[in-house]
């Protein structure tokens, strides 16, 4: 190569490294006014400082434009800030199984009251029938819900049974390069999936072994929910850690060249 083809390329990666750092910095601007928007009720604004939804939001680096799947979205306290980050020519859906309908009750309705969030699909149904179209996502969040697919009771409302088809279905609806943001509470270190049915906790070694098995590549880990206080050890209903607990935050990508995927157990 010349140095003259040298120049160019040099150059036409300087732009492209730019044009990343000035998007990224867009992007980051938008997520912080999406989190202050008054608009958002008052009773998720309260739970902002215990959430700090900006640092996982940045962390993830959501950005206008893009479609991105709310996972077991509950009441939508991130489908809302998602909805006002993507924008008009982004999409945000929103999903729950009618199991979690009737528990979050009445809120997930009033959220889209008169047109509120325009830009959301609301998806209800059963993790094996949700039917996302294949490369269709830039990105997917499972917020506190990763933990649910390994309780074992009658009160849980996902079962165990129905954890390879979700994220099997999540992997194919990515786009390549697309994210699966994890969020979840921790569990005691070398603990097993029994933490889940215990205190509803799951270790994020456990989830990153999974994901990697699935074909996912584990990208990063941001630490903005850590609380060192949380002794794991402890359900996350008790009002000692209850909305306060320690969390993992997990980063995974979808391979651009996805070529086979291994299955975990």
């Amino acid at each position: 190569m010349n140095s003259k083809s040298l120049l160019t390329t040099s150059l036409f990666l300087t732009i492209i490294s730019l044009s990343t750092l000035t998007s990224s910095a867009f992007a980051s601007v938008v997520i912080s006014k999406a989190v202050n928007n008054p608009a958002r009720p008052e009773a998720d604004v309260k739970r902002d400082i215990n959430r700090k939804p900006e640092a996982v939001l940045k962390f993830f680096d959501v950005r206008p434009g893009m479609t991105v799947l709310d996972v077991y979205a509950t009441g939508g306290y991130y489908t809302e800030m998602l909805s006002y980050i993507v924008g008009k020519k982004g999409t945000v859906i929103t999903h729950n199984s009618n199991g979690y309908r009737k528990f979050v009750g009445q809120s997930i309705n009033d959220r889209f009251l008169n047109g509120r969030l325009p830009n959301v699909e609301k998806i209800y149904a059963h993790p094996r029938e949700i039917k996302l179209e294949p490369k269709s996502l830039d990105m997917a969040l499972m917020v506190l819900i990763y933990h649910d697919m390994y309780v074992t009771n009658a009160k849980n409302l996902i079962t165990a049974d129905n954890r390879k088809n979700l994220i099997s279905q999540i992997l194919a609806a990515l786009k390549p390069g697309g994210i699966l943001g994890i969020v979840d509470h921790s569990a005691p270190r070398g603990s097993g999936v029994e933490a889940a049915t215990k205190w509803h906790r799951l270790s994020s070694s456990i989830v990153t072994k999974e994901l990697v098995e699935f074909g996912f590549e584990f990208v990063d880990e941001d630490t903005s929910l850590r609380n060192r206080t949380d002794t794991h050890d402890i359900s996350v209903f008790d009002n000692k850690v209850r909305r306060k607990t320690d969390r993992y935050i997990l980063k995974f990508r979808k391979p651009n060249l996805l070529t086979s995927i291994s299955v975990g157990n």
